[in-house]
């Protein structure tokens, strides 16, 4: 069973994303949610997940500040975002997915499948 963490500077949007990973990816177990990159780093660093669905802009740091900061350890990534203009850098990254906000569920599918 996969293990993730969700990181998003938004409730409304982790709790969103939360419950579409319940309802399509039951397999997927959530270990944590957090709202900032440095409690984002610390349930990394902690729970070593597999994946880790990731905001990009969240506050006045980013998620590649957070991915800066647990190298090398570096879970599988997908980015939950509403900025378009983080792809090229996510690829750079080895994001595999970059799913935009709103979610729409069949885009996380096609980010998820690549997981298995």
């Amino acid at each position: 069973m996969p293990t993730a963490l969700i990181v998003d500077d938004e409730a409304l949007c982790r709790e969103e994303l939360l419950g579409l990973l319940g309802k399509r990816h039951p397999s997927i177990n959530v270990l944590g949610q957090a709202s900032t990159v440095p409690e984002g780093v610390a349930l990394v660093r902690s729970t070593k997940p597999d994946i880790v669905f990731l905001d990009v802009e969240m506050g006045n740091m980013t998620g590649f500040d957070l991915l800066k900061a647990v190298a090398p350890q570096q879970p599988h990534v997908i980015f939950t975002t509403a900025h378009e203009s983080y792809a090229v850098k996510a690829i750079r990254f080895h994001a595999l997915g970059y799913v935009l906000k709103p979610i729409i569920a069949e885009e996380l599918d096609d980010a998820r499948s690549y997981l298995t």
